[in-house]
């Protein structure tokens, strides 16, 4: 449960930034992917009801399936400590083909001060229920899928796992079926995710109701930066080190009792005149992230020696909409004399004039179950910062 351990509060922003200037939909599976096909139809004619829950829903089930209930509590999840409460619903299944195909329905409960993604949820399920993981799909932050499978018995049998996430309750769907028999089941697996209706249409988010809404001013010639971070963070305060520069803010999880995970959000001040037309260098944006991400760990962190490395890079389709670069760059990076493995992810975006948005998170790397829900925690602000950053880059082609 161990990580990298930030510093909790007075931090000064100690290092200088070096801007590199020059004079673009993350889709992890295609909306057309059939392992994700639904299929919308009404009425639906099976309901499912949960006491003490606003998850009941009704769905079109396919034909001639016995539906069981059941209360069995899956223990594989605790180490995680992602759910206040999990529970096994509903079992469904064709009696002369239970071992091609069956659907268990589940129900959880989520700490709030650890709220994740529903595709994120959807992955961690899957990593358990399967070794192989064939896809996943993130339909919006409260609706994800994943496709996973396992072979170990000689057959392969998959997973479809749907998420849903309304306030702090989840609806999972575990649709369990013989890989080779996929054609035969496709349309009822399709027909069941895609007619999900729930009872209750309007259902308040007190997750979302309770973010905290802040303002960051970035200087007399740039709109403000408005961005939203979980209710349980905590604002650091910090110095300007050059206001007509850039403005910057840090926080961190004051929920997690390691202070492993921190956030730091600056705007910065076109060097130059953007030329219509014209788009930033790749690499000069690249090296700008890595500053950005170097800066957050030197200020969160200070003192401690590190290293950073470049992991990964996705760009985004609704934000190339609106901006004219952005590019999520995930850094692998040690810090300290133990060398303990972080996390930095930067999402950087460059408005049509050149000014510059950057969010980075950073926490520890997954090395055991409970840093893996952390690590889904920070997507989770890492999706608040993005949906910041479109709405100012919006706002800024008006």
């Amino acid at each position: 449960m161990k990580g990298i351990g930030m510093q909790k509060a007075g931090v000064m922003f100690g290092a200088l930034l070096t801007i590199f200037m020059a004079c673009a939909g993350a889709i992890m599976a295609e909306e057309t992917d059939p392992k994700f096909a639904m299929i919308r139809i009404e009425p639906a004619d099976t309901e499912f009801a949960f006491a003490e829950s606003d998850l009941d829903f009704a769905s079109v089930a396919p034909a001639g399936f016995i539906w069981n209930d059941s209360d069995a509590v899956p223990m594989d999840f605790v180490d995680f400590a992602m759910f206040s409460a999990f529970q096994e619903r509903y079992i469904g299944y064709e009696p002369l083909n239970r071992d091609r195909f069956e659907i268990r329905v589940y129900t959880a409960r989520i700490f709030p001060e650890r709220v994740a993604l529903a595709s994120d949820y959807a992955r961690l399920l899957a990593s358990v229920w399967g070794a192989l993981d064939f896809g996943v799909m993130a339909h919006d932050p409260d609706f994800g899928e994943v496709l996973g499978g396992d072979n170990a018995s000689g057959i392969m049998i998959v997973n479809r796992i749907a998420v849903f996430r309304r306030g702090d309750e989840l609806l999972i769907l575990r649709l369990k079926f013989h890989a080779d028999h996929f054609d035969a089941y496709a349309p009822d697996i399709a027909r069941f995710v895609g007619s999900i209706a729930f009872a209750k249409t309007e259902n308040p988010d007190p997750i979302a109701n309770t973010a905290q809404a802040v303002t960051l001013d970035a200087g007399s010639d740039q709109p403000a930066f408005r961005y939203a971070v979980p209710a349980n963070w905590q604002a650091l305060d910090i110095a300007q080190p050059s206001p007509e520069k850039g403005r910057y803010a840090l926080w961190i999880d004051a929920d997690d009792p390691n202070r492993n995970s921190g956030l730091m959000q600056a705007v910065i001040a076109p060097l130059a005149p953007m030329p219509k037309d014209a788009s930033p260098d790749p690499q000069a944006m690249a090296n700008t992230a890595a500053a950005l991400a170097e800066a957050a760990i030197q200020t969160l962190l200070p003192g401690q020696a590190f290293t950073l490395n470049p992991h990964e890079k996705t760009e985004f389709g609704e934000l190339a909409k609106v901006s004219v670069f952005n590019s999520l760059f995930v850094f692998a990076s040690e810090i300290g004399p133990e060398k303990k493995p972080a996390r930095v992810a930067v999402l950087i975006s460059m408005a049509r004039n050149g000014a510059i948005v950057g969010s980075v998170v950073m926490g520890p790397q997954p090395s055991d179950p409970y840093l893996m829900g952390t690590m889904m925690h920070g997507n989770y602000v890492v999706k608040l910062s993005m949906n910041a950053q479109q709405a100012y880059l919006a706002a800024q082609q008006n």
